[in-house]
């Protein structure tokens, strides 16, 4: 009893997001919630006021019925493996915590337990059962939901950089299914950081362009928009990157080609991809930094939505729909 004592006041001065440094918590090994060598521990960077706790694929992390999981304050719990829950345990976390699981993650019961997000009830078991991703839930989704069955209606997604102003646009569709769009921004690329947001249309139209400007860095700035719908869910669109030494492109069909227009000086080689809407690479070249233009003819095509990706894996990268008629 000593032990657990010491143990967890151990825990609560470690993991307490009542301090100003805030950390990411990520299991290194399957082990107890409660034990600080189940975790290794970096101090946070992406200036989000909260701790975030990862559990990876293949691993797995058993809670303890006696814990009290409050005291992490708000928190993130990210699940890529298995959240194990054992005989009564009551994981409950203040008002501002999420829990996300990804797509091949998992939470098991084993017996009566239940998740709370302040006195929201999410998640109850009175036996053996698995919640399996991806799924989300925070303070205002009831339980948890599964946006599996969310489709992307984002039509085109791009940044142009002016007197050190970044200004973003948007072509969405279908935006009654949806909330609102946030924006992240990154410096690297992997860390993210929400800079704003704008509010959704809720009048149904073929498709609705949004503006959202942010001023430059003066470095490599990457953005994304992290869409939310009216269930909770959300999707994230492609990353767009603003560079001011980037190489701009134009993509557009025309006469049953495709094509793409580079205005400015690129420098190197381009990988120029066509999908359809199942993600599947109908063509892809590699194109030298030489050309200005690129064609793809389309006229074995069916009439329809294709998607174009470009890339020179540096600088330069867009996603975009393009229609084929």
């Amino acid at each position: 009893m000593t032990k657990l004592y010491i143990l967890t006041l151990f825990l609560i001065f470690s993991f307490s997001s009542s301090s100003q440094t805030f950390r990411i918590y990520t299991a290194k090994a399957n082990g107890n919630w409660s034990n600080a060598a189940t975790w290794n521990s970096v101090v946070r960077t992406d200036n989000v006021q909260k701790n975030k706790y990862i559990i990876p694929a293949s691993f797995t992390v058993v809670t303890a019925a006696n814990y009290d999981y409050t005291t992490l304050g708000d928190v993130e719990v990210v699940v890529a493996g298995t959240l194990r829950l054992v005989v009564n345990t009551i994981f409950a976390l203040t008002s501002n915590s999420t829990i996300d699981i990804f797509p091949d993650g998992e939470i098991q019961s084993v017996g009566a337990s239940a998740i709370f997000i302040a006195n929201s009830l999410k998640y109850i078991s009175f036996g053996a059962r698995t919640l399996s991703g991806p799924a989300y839930t925070d303070i205002t989704i009831p339980g948890f939901a599964n946006f599996t069955t969310l489709t992307s209606q984002m039509i085109s997604f791009a940044g142009v950089l002016k007197d050190n102003v970044v200004s973003l646009t948007w072509t969405a569709g279908g935006e009654s299914d949806y909330r609102r769009f946030e924006i992240e921004f990154s410096s690297n690329g992997s860390d993210w950081k929400s800079i704003g947001s704008v509010d959704a249309s809720t009048i149904p139209t073929p498709q609705k362009q949004y503006n959202f400007s942010s001023r430059y860095t003066g470095s490599r700035s990457y953005y994304r928009l992290k869409q939310w719908s009216v269930t909770g869910g959300y999707l994230f669109s492609q990353t767009v990157l603003v560079d001011d030494g980037a190489a701009k492109l134009k993509v557009y069909a025309a006469d049953r080609k495709i094509n793409i227009q580079v205005d400015g000086q690129n420098g190197n080689a381009m990988v120029v991809k066509l999908l359809d809407l199942n993600g599947f690479v109908l063509q892809s070249r590699t194109v030298d930094p030489s050309v200005t233009r690129v064609s793809i003819d389309v006229s074995s095509f069916k009439t329809g939505t294709y998607i174009v990706h470009v890339t020179d894996q540096k600088k330069l990268q867009t996603v975009q729909r393009v229609m084929i008629f």
